[in-house]
């Protein structure tokens, strides 16, 4: 049963990280129904914030998938 869920990801060396990243979310783009990106500029880091209509599978499979990149850390949070 798909839920709502919330994840978190911070992103470092993001010029370098962030192409891979946007090709995850790509890939899982059928579970996102919202995004909002927070950009450090003052720093190499950002954080994402997304909005998922998933299973709890789904979720931690997007997760986990992300945090397989290097400078990348992901949670979820299923609600």
């Amino acid at each position: 049963m798909e839920n709502f869920a919330i994840m978190g990801i911070l992103i470092n060396q993001r010029d370098k990280h962030s192409p891979q990243v946007q090709k995850t979310f790509t890939k899982y783009d059928q579970l996102i129904i919202g995004r909002m990106g927070s950009p450090d500029p003052n720093r190499e880091e950002g954080l994402i914030s997304l909005n998922l209509k998933a299973t709890p599978q789904q979720a931690e499979s997007f997760a986990n998938e992300l945090s397989q990149i290097e400078g990348v850390t992901a949670k979820s949070l299923v609600l």
